[in-house]
């Protein structure tokens, strides 16, 4: 069966080149004939037929219809090569990505063999550098599997060629180089951003300084922290747990570091960012590491007028006996009870 649907399909001798119609209509006689059925040769040639000859309606039709059995599998690599070659080729760029993610749903990985010939299919389309946004999808990609190297080596493709990086593809490159621990060259391309006239997100902004504090660089990422108020791109809540949650660690090497937070938490209100749970709790934790008992104090009732609590682990780790809120105003003392007793 799988050599007939060859010949007469694009595969086979010039007179039946284009004969996909006489393929097709073979392979659905093929597959009501008893004691017969379709395996996994005959259907990814029947499926590189029509993506040959620019059925992808069709070809998307027959993939939908296979039979999915995860006992006896029928889509398998070759399927995927096959699809996402031909709709790369047919310049479908978002149905190659989307059919990439598909593998999941037939229990194959997505691995970085397969995100390779993906790459290599988009790239031999020609079609997939003059559309930014494609773009971004794969340098994602890249940084999602952890390839910093192609990652690089594709963000000086989009800065060479003639489709430049938006604001997406900053974010999604300067935050794969600071998960990898390139602070420095994140840095450079987070400042290079002003200079070209990119002014970054809050979102990118957020990613720097939390680096910046994870390194201990505090003092820089304090100035990055006020220059968002200069640059037009106001700081949100994040932004200022982030400082809070790294404040909490270098806290003792502050003169006043109880003052502070306060001074932080005022400008938080003031710039019209309220306080979230994670504020409170970073607040809490801050506090109680201070051995501040009047700013544990505020903060346990302030939640508890807003109808937060602490999280259970700060109740179960740090202070066992300490109340639930909305349970009784005594919690503070209670914690004070607790940090006597170590």
């Amino acid at each position: 069966m799988l050599l007939r649907v060859r010949a007469l399909g694009p595969g086979g001798p010039p007179r039946h080149r284009s004969d996909w119609k006489a393929a097709s209509s073979f392979f659905d006689w093929a597959s009501v004939q008893e004691g017969y059925s379709h395996g996994s040769r005959a259907y990814n040639e029947m499926l590189d037929i029509l993506g040959r000859m620019k059925q992808i309606k069709l070809m998307r039709q027959l993939f939908d219809g296979i039979p999915h059995e995860p006992s006896a599998p029928i889509v398998n690599e070759k399927t995927f090569a096959v699809l996402v070659n031909r709709y790369a080729a047919a310049h479908k760029v978002a149905d190659a990505i989307k059919v990439f993610y598909k593998r999941r749903e037939y229990g194959l990985d997505l691995d970085l063999s397969a995100f390779q010939k993906l790459l290599t299919a988009l790239c031999r389309s020609g079609r997939s550098s003059p559309v930014i946004r494609s773009r971004n999808i794969i340098l994602n990609g890249w940084c999602v599997l952890g390839s910093l190297r192609e990652a690089k080596r594709f963000w000086n493709d989009i800065v060479t060629s003639d489709c430049k990086p938006d604001l997406y593809t900053y974010g999604i490159f300067i935050n794969s180089l600071a998960k990898a621990g390139k602070l420095g060259t994140a840095v450079k391309l987070f400042t290079a951003m002003w200079a070209r006239g990119c002014s970054p997100d809050v979102a990118i902004c957020n990613c720097i300084i939390d680096a910046l504090c994870f390194k201990k660089r505090i003092p820089e990422a304090l100035e990055v922290f006020r220059e968002m108020d200069g640059r037009g791109c106001l700081p949100d809540a994040a932004t200022y747990n982030t400082l809070l949650k790294h404040l909490c660690g270098i806290g003792r090497t502050w003169r006043r570091p109880a003052r502070s937070s306060a001074a932080m938490v005022s400008r938080m209100r003031s710039a019209g960012c309220e306080p979230d749970a994670d504020t409170y709790n970073l607040l809490l934790n801050l506090y109680v590491r201070w051995g501040d008992r009047r700013g544990v104090a505020s903060i346990w009732s302030e939640m508890e007028d807003r109808g937060l609590g602490p999280r259970p682990a700060f109740l179960h780790r740090r202070h066992p006996r300490a109340p639930r809120a909305g349970q009784t105003r005594r919690g503070p003392a209670g914690l004070r009870r607790n940090e006597v007793r170590g």
